[in-house]
């Protein structure tokens, strides 16, 4: 079993990428004609903006939400909170400083701070910044390719995806212009038991990949490119940093979930109300370690304390029909040491997703 010590992943590190999070301000007319990379948006409900940038010069009367040939789309934008601006009921904007959406719950709304309870309400996170924030499971939506570039400053030899909807991922890692480590890892998945698996079993993706062995250059730059075939890119939170070993994990694992569905019953049993929730995934894992592992295992447990960051019991076997079921995003519960004998010890670990 292996986890990530996780490097903080904030806008300095961010070299470039595909995803905007600038409020485009040129509506798309199906009378005028863009020139390569031009930027148009289609607006939406509450102040949403859907931006896209144009793939070809002379581009005239083609659709942005349909002709993919012609438009990418770069990502869902709202505009950042102002004080001079009135803000209807429902409307959303960003906090500038720290990406998170708030939902105006009153209207003729002016001058009054985000952190005003009465006036606005969290609305989660923004596109843009979804894939970094950590605190939730949201996902950063895109056009395909996604291409993200990063130049982390420090020596990483680890990366984790989860919450992906995409057919591929790429990872190329380049040290002074020279490339040093390259991949493709393809997502597609089908699971076929029998004769008519074989034929009528619908295609599915994995949801989630790690990477313990990637270079560790001091002076590295980390592109990561995800494809898809149809539709969207879909991209939770990503994990850079450097990987822990923390032993075997031995046969006994659990996969459980927490479930926030809640359910309501009259005095004979029969159910009144049933409000669906969602399940918060965990596992429960025993690792078996040689005890020279034990400082540096302990010394993880006070740096992780209350840090999400990837735990997977199968590293980076994603072959493995077990993988995704004990690869996570989260924190952990539980974290017990025990010294089994004079030579080797165990750790009990309960792993909550975020």
């Amino acid at each position: 079993m292996k986890t990530i010590i996780p490097v903080d992943i904030t806008e300095s590190l961010i070299t470039s990428t595909t995803l905007t999070k600038t409020y485009p301000t040129t509506v798309w007319s199906s009378g005028s004609t863009y020139a390569l990379n031009d930027i148009v948006y289609i607006a939406g409900a509450n102040l949403l903006r859907t931006a896209y940038k144009s793939l070809q010069g002379s581009n005239l009367n083609h659709a942005p939400a349909t002709e993919t040939a012609w438009w990418i789309n770069i990502g869902k934008v709202y505009p950042l909170y102002a004080a001079g601006t009135t803000y209807a009921a429902n409307d959303i904007v960003e906090q500038a400083s720290t990406y998170l959406l708030f939902k105006s719950v009153v209207g003729s709304n002016l001058g009054n701070p985000l952190t005003d309870t009465t006036k606005w309400v969290a609305a989660g996170i923004s596109n843009y910044w979804a894939m970094f924030y950590t605190l939730s499971n949201a996902q950063s939506e895109v056009g395909s390719p996604f291409v993200l570039t990063l130049t982390p400053g420090v020596r990483i030899n680890s990366l984790g995806i989860v919450g992906v909807e995409a057919n591929s991922i790429a990872i190329d890692i380049t040290s002074s212009a020279v490339n040093v480590y390259s991949e493709t890892i393809n997502l597609d998945t089908r699971e076929v038991l029998d004769w008519y698996d074989y034929f009528f079993e619908p295609f599915s993706t994995l949801s989630r990949i790690v990477r313990f062995e990637l270079p560790p250059y001091v002076n590295g730059v980390l592109t990561v490119t995800l494809s898809s075939t149809q539709g969207l890119i879909k991209s939770g939170t990503i994990i850079i940093g450097a990987a822990l070993n923390l032993g075997e994990a031995q046969l006994t694992a659990e996969n459980d979930a927490l479930n926030f569905s809640t359910i309501t019953r009259n005095f004979e049993g029969d159910i009144n109300t049933l409000t669906q929730r969602r399940s918060v995934p965990k596992t429960n894992q025993i690792t078996f370690f040689n005890k020279t592992l034990l400082n540096k295992i302990r010394n993880a447990r006070e740096v992780l304390n209350a840090v999400p960051t990837i735990w997977s019991g199968l590293d980076d076997s994603e072959t493995n029909d077990y993988f995704e079921s004990f690869l996570l995003c989260g924190i952990y519960k539980r974290f017990s040491i025990n010294a089994d004998n004079p030579d080797h010890a165990t750790a009990s670990l309960e792993i909550e997703e975020i």
